[in-house]
């Protein structure tokens, strides 16, 4: 019979952090503000990442030129 393979399943470490913690959220409201922020902070530090290397790739396509080659 054939085996199955099992998925292993990655976790975030954030996430799961940020899960155990979230039945407190009330409580520790302030926390999770500065959290959030910082949250949104990163994302934006990713994007900027991501849309400078689709401009970079952009402009390596203006650079190619035809060339004829002589047979």
């Amino acid at each position: 019979m054939a085996e199955k393979k099992e998925k292993k399943e990655v976790i975030c470490p954030l996430c799961l952090f940020m899960r155990s913690l979230s039945e407190k959220q009330k409580q520790y409201q302030q926390f999770f503000e500065h959290l959030n922020k910082a949250r949104i902070e990163v994302l934006e530090a990713f994007k900027s990442l991501i849309e400078g290397r689709i401009e970079e790739i952009k402009k390596e396509k203006k650079k190619v030129e035809k060339i004829e080659v002589e047979s």
